[in-house]
């Protein structure tokens, strides 16, 4: 699904003569094609947010560089248009709730992360839902 859209995106783009966008797409759609040749592929979603992260950290090399981070920055505007919308703070709390109150006595790192990782991939940096289900542990 993605991997379609990425195509059709690419065309539009190479059609208005955007080739910075074009460049970023082309990518993503990369990642994408390398993963689906993989023994044990990734979803596509899990492949984008990857792609994201790894753009995220090349932006903390440059600091300081502004041209080089403005061209990530932009990168990370593009790929963000693949991914789902990001769960706010006080969303994500909620659901450990809920999903410490379901899961009960049974409700541990291991579980806890299992159950949330789901519904947030894509929308939650797993770091900050990590470090927000450690402290709901305690």
């Amino acid at each position: 699904m993605i991997l379609s859209k990425l195509n059709e995106d690419i065309k539009v783009s190479m059609k208005a003569g955007n080739g910075f966008r074009v460049s970023t797409l082309k990518g993503l759609k990369s990642s994408l094609e390398s993963n689906s040749k993989d023994k044990n592929p990734k979803g596509e979603l899990q492949v984008v947010v990857q792609y994201k992260n790894m753009l995220a950290k090349a932006l903390e090399q440059y600091v300081g560089k502004f041209d080089k981070m403005k061209e990530i920055n932009s990168e990370l505007e593009i790929i963000s248009e693949y991914l789902p919308k990001e769960m706010s703070k006080d969303e994500v709390l909620v659901l450990i709730n809920k999903t410490l109150s379901e899961l009960g006595d049974n409700a541990n790192m291991g579980t806890m992360m299992k159950a949330l990782k789901p519904p947030t991939e894509g929308k939650f940096n797993g770091k900050e839902l990590s470090k927000l289900v450690k402290e709901s542990l305690i």
